[in-house]
């Protein structure tokens, strides 16, 4: 009896020890397993935050250039404002000056120069209307002459028009 108790302990032994090594190897492939999975979420947490900056500096990068368009457009707008507002201010001097014939005079403002098209009677007309010209515009402006001498408004003697 004292051998099968023996036996019996023994088998219990060898037994525990078993479990306690299948234990310590299946502990170590957990700690394994568990290593990985947590450097797999560390690896996609990096990725998600480098993509994440990506994405801001895209964001932030994009915004800036739609920024850039707008105030662009305000400025065009702004110049196009500032030179319709120069050919009606030219326009207006030269249809009030009582000492200039304006029956085929046109006044064109593009790119701060502003051109002035038509005929007058004389070159003393057509020197007139450069000089009211250029007391008009703003000093950043030019004012191109293209008036011809002669023609309709030398034809017509019939004063403002």
């Amino acid at each position: 009896m004292h051998k099968k108790i023996l036996i019996s302990a023994l088998a219990s032994v060898m037994a525990i020890m078993g479990l306690a090594g299948c234990s310590q190897e299946a502990r170590e492939k957990y700690d394994a397993a568990g290593d990985r999975i947590e450097s797999g979420a560390k690896a996609t947490a990096d990725a998600a935050a480098t993509d994440a900056a990506k994405t801001g500096d895209a964001i932030e990068k994009g915004a800036e250039q739609a920024g850039e368009a707008v105030e662009d457009a305000g400025q065009k707008v702004a110049g196009e404002v500032d030179e319709s507002q120069t050919t009606l201010a030219v326009k207006n001097a030269l249809l009030s000056a009582k000492d200039l014939e304006t029956m085929d005079l046109n006044v064109d403002t593009q790119n701060k120069t502003v051109f002035l098209r038509g005929s007058v009677a004389d070159e003393s007309q057509k020197s007139r209307a450069e000089s009211i010209a250029k007391g008009i515009v703003a000093k950043d402006y030019t004012v191109k002459n293209e008036l011809t001498v002669g023609g309709a408004a030398g034809a017509a003697s019939g004063g403002n028009r």
